[in-house]
């Protein structure tokens, strides 16, 4: 079950209950495909940890009025690496994400 909740910043981390106090603005099944490039990275001679993600696809509902709505939405991102300082040894991910629903 996907459901879509109106846009709103709640500090961290807090933000949990800030969403699960809202109702959401549409709700259903999609399908949702992972992407990896790696995840079977020890099965290669060389080492590409670097982009993942998801999309979903599908039509999900109004649950106020069971108006029908497309929903497309995904997440896309590059791994920061390591770094050579001991006391930050992750850069951190670098992703993009998107939702539309119409």
């Amino acid at each position: 079950m996907t459901s879509v909740y109106p846009i709103t910043i709640f500090d961290y981390p807090h933000w949990c209950l800030g969403v699960l106090a809202m109702d959401p603005i549409a709700e259903g099944t999609v399908d949702l495909i992972q992407t990896d490039n790696d995840l079977f990275s020890y099965l290669y001679d060389h080492n590409r940890v670097n982009a993942y993600g998801w999309s979903a696809h599908g039509v999900l509902f109004d649950p106020f009025d069971d108006e029908s709505m497309i929903f497309n939405g995904g997440v896309r991102c590059v791994w920061g690496g390591y770094t050579e300082d001991p006391d930050e040894v992750f850069r951190g991910d670098h992703c993009k994400e998107k939702i539309v629903l119409k």
